[in-house]
């Protein structure tokens, strides 16, 4: 069902048809229900050990776990880390967490040492579980800042320090256990910190309602479930809490995303739902081996994390022929969004609010803008948003003066009551001179469709404040004869005069990511940068690009990257 419009007050809603009942259960009472009730059914299995798991054992070793963490002293409400990427014992030590209503608060390794000391300090944890080969970063980290945290190591015995497992040990009243209840608008589930990939990472704090009540995907109990995200941020905790909800039987490994490996895994484990970034999907379907396993067996891939574009879908429906690709628009501080409604050509996939979200779009001067005007999409739903730990000046910014939350995304209603996404509005390039605008991520998509491009990303060359010049950072295919010329005419073909390549193209050998593939665009925008600050002196390409700017133009160039 669409969202509903009201003309006078230019909002648009999906009524909430959640059993507002639910909402007296706490979140690790539901999730110890959900393990209970499908009692020896395999839950899980480890492709890098072969260990395999029953929901019987998870909930046995959940309960454990939070039964030892109360003899050792600790006290609900307190907040404990998570630094790992995946393991036998994770659901155990994460669920026992929620059950004494501990916010969980995961901690990535690609984090600089003094982002992760200064969330430490902000924090304030009392536990901290990690793996044991990255014991050593955090106790450096840990030793330098002075704070007493009680660490936890998985599959490792390290001296003076707790072994996860040891939580699991038998306590005799496995029975007797009742989860602490959580204050639902109240209780910190989780404190999520932004990856710090485009400026300093924001700890945003969930709640309790985020997981439970934001529309879980359905599927049945005998699916076989896969994604490469771990629990750094909610889309990673999301196909864990959907996976036991269901009852299905979850695929886990702690290698990092490669598209070989995930190819593999689809087809020895018959993979059947699919939770992946459109990014690492792009070189999946661009590698040679996507021709040669047997993909039928999935059935549904959710899409999440960046914008999909009609061609990703094409590409996704001519390999994984059974497939149902759906997406997902959602943000770590208020959960789903919309789902996937349709794909229409030329346009970014249309999405149909989830329950009980209310919308709005508001022009530059905070405006609400009726259907077919694009602007910022601003959001209001039941998920209670708890705000930026100890950060009232961030979270006063990200809520208006009507409680909603501001996406800082740009898109617009059409008149059938569909939401369509345009990009981030931190995404979207002023291109210098041209006082123009480009969706970065539609000139990437046009990119990404040439089979001489294994990956691409474009970025903006600083210019002035708040302009740029568009270039594009290439990973080519190998043996491809492709060049400079080739992408800037392919880019002057298909879209306007401001969004050619200006600001140069360059090919790398790879482009900085995260483990689980995401781009790192701050890393990638800092090496066009140089690149470009010697193409300025010596590339003849960039150089004609630029001659068209006027030479007072040009001077700005010049004076910013000292090339006089």
């Amino acid at each position: 069902m669409c969202a509903l419009y009201d003309e006078q007050t230019k909002l648009w809603t999906a009524a909430d048809r959640r059993l507002s009942e639910s909402k007296q259960q706490s979140l690790g009472h539901v999730i110890l229900n959900w393990l209970s009730s499908r009692g020896s059914k395999l839950a899980q299995i480890n492709d890098d050990t072969g260990v395999q798991v029953t929901y019987h054992e998870l909930w046995l070793n959940t309960i454990r776990a939070a039964q030892n963490l109360l003899k050792m002293g600790f006290k609900p409400r307190q907040k404990f880390c998570f630094m790992i990427y995946n393991n036998d014992h994770l659901i155990p030590a994460l669920v026992a967490s929620i059950c004494l209503i501990c916010p969980i608060v995961p901690l990535h390794p690609m984090l600089s040492k003094d982002e992760i000391a200064r969330i430490l300090i902000q924090i304030q944890p009392v536990a901290l579980f990690c793996e044991a080969n990255l014991y050593d970063s955090i106790d450096e980290v840990l030793s330098e800042i002075g704070i007493d945290v009680k660490l936890f190591i998985f599959d490792k015995h390290i001296a003076n320090l707790e072994s996860v497992e040891r939580l699991m040990d038998e306590t005799g009243e496995e029975e007797t256990f009742v989860p602490y209840v959580h204050k639902v608008d109240e209780d910190i589930a989780g404190i999520f910190c932004s990856s710090g990939t485009t400026g300093t990472s924001k700890c945003a704090c969930i709640s309790s309602d985020h997981y439970i009540f934001s529309d879980p995907a359905r599927y049945n109990s005998d699916c076989v479930v896969f994604s490469f995200d771990s629990i750094f941020w909610t889309v990673g905790v999301r196909p864990l809490i959907d996976c036991i909800s269901n009852g299905a039987v979850r695929i886990i490994t702690s290698r990092p995303f490669s598209p070989e490996l995930q190819l593999q895994l689809i087809e020895k484990y018959k993979v059947n739902v699919l939770y992946s970034a459109p990014f690492n999907m792009v070189p999946c379907i661009k590698n040679d081996l996507i021709s040669k396993v047997d993909l039928s067996s999935v059935h549904t891939i959710f899409l999440y994390g960046s914008k999909v574009h009609s061609t990703l879908i094409e590409e996704l429906d001519r390999f994984f022929p059974n497939a149902c690709p759906l997406s997902w628009y959602g943000m770590t501080e208020i959960g789903k969004i919309a789902d996937d409604l349709s794909v229409k050509e030329g346009c970014v996939c249309g999405k149909q609010l989830v329950n009980g979200c209310t919308a709005k779009i508001i022009d530059e001067n905070g405006n609400h803008c009726g259907p077919n005007i694009s602007g910022e999409i601003c959001i209001k739903n039941s998920n209670k948003f708890l705000g930026y730990f100890n950060d009232p000046a961030t979270t006063s910014a990200a809520i208006d003066d009507e409680g909603f939350f501001r996406t800082a995304d740009s898109g617009y209603f059409d008149a059938d009551g569909i939401l369509f996404l345009s990009d981030r509005k931190k995404n979207v390039m002023t291109v210098f001179y041209f006082d123009g605008i480009i969706l970065p991520s539609e000139v990437e998509a046009c990119l990404n469709s040439v089979p001489d491009i294994d990956e691409v990303s474009v970025v903006g060359i600083s210019i002035t404040t708040d302009m740029v010049l568009p270039a594009a950072v290439v990973v080519r295919k190998p043996g491809s004869s492709l060049n400079e010329h080739d992408v800037y005419d392919i880019v002057k073909d298909k879209f306007p005069n401001r969004s050619r390549l200006r600001g140069g193209v360059y090919f790398v050998e790879s482009l900085a990511k995260t483990r689980n593939g995401k781009l790192l665009k701050r890393e990638i925008t800092q090496l066009a940068e140089s690149l470009f600050q010697k193409a300025l002196k010596q590339d003849e390409n960039v150089q004609a690009s630029l001659s068209v700017i006027p030479e007072e133009y040009r001077k700005l160039i010049n004076e910013r990257y000292n090339t006089w």
